[in-house]
């Protein structure tokens, strides 16, 4: 879990996440989760180390030749305050002291009837986990699903097919004449079309095939 901006922080306390050792604690020894912190923290009880900023511990010596941090004590301690910060069942391989020592683990847990009973006096995250399985089940390695491949998409060649048109023309050589084109590919093709020459072109036989040519293009 983060260091910063805990969950389990203590609300009610003070925060020192923007403060110049906070931004320190990040950007030159890398602290960033919880165990982090618990690694700086761990100098302040070594018999080594010198409450100073020159203290030439190798924790201490490492910081302030390669990690570039002025003064490790004064960090170790933002740590250790920070942590301090955090309730205890947030806090890894830290016991709760609130709470009294836990009971002997129950040995009725209702199997019989389906119940569990939750132990008493639960002071760490690690005592409320429990995994919940059917007597005599032996576990079962999940199986693999089969691998999806897709397929190669198929070109289809084009296929051949026939036209006809034609032209074709009312009184020709008159004032009513109207001209019509029409393109044929089969019986009951909804491609099939006819269609009227307008009246502002030539009314010819001519014009009417030349219709019917550019809609069998469009097809």
């Amino acid at each position: 879990l983060p260091l910063w901006h805990h969950p389990g922080e203590n609300r009610l306390m003070r925060q020192v996440n923007n403060r110049s050792m906070a931004r320190c604690l990040r950007s030159n020894h890398a602290g960033l989760t919880v165990e982090d912190g618990m690694d700086l923290k761990q100098r302040l009880g070594d018999p080594l180390h010198e409450a100073d900023a020159s203290c030439d511990c190798d924790a201490c010596e490492e910081d302030r030749t390669v990690q570039g941090c002025e003064d490790p004590h004064v960090c170790a301690k933002a740590a250790a305050s920070r942590l301090g910060q955090i309730l205890p069942k947030w806090i890894p391989k830290i016991s709760g002291t609130e709470n009294p020592v836990p009971d002997a683990a129950p040995t009725d847990l209702g199997i019989e009837t389906g119940c569990f009973k939750l132990p008493r006096g639960m002071t760490t995250l690690a005592q409320g986990l429990r995994v919940m399985t059917q007597k005599g089940h032996e576990l079962k390695e999940r199986p693999v699903p089969p691998i999806r491949r897709r397929r190669a998409a198929v070109e289809q060649a084009p296929e051949k097919a026939g036209i006809y048109i034609a032209g074709a023309v009312y009184a020709p050589s008159s004032r009513r004449a109207c001209a019509a084109a029409g393109v044929f590919l089969g019986d009951a093709d909804i491609r099939n079309k006819g269609r009227c020459i307008p009246v502002a072109d030539d009314q010819s036989q001519y014009v009417a095939e030349l219709f019917a040519v550019l809609e069998a293009i469009r097809i």
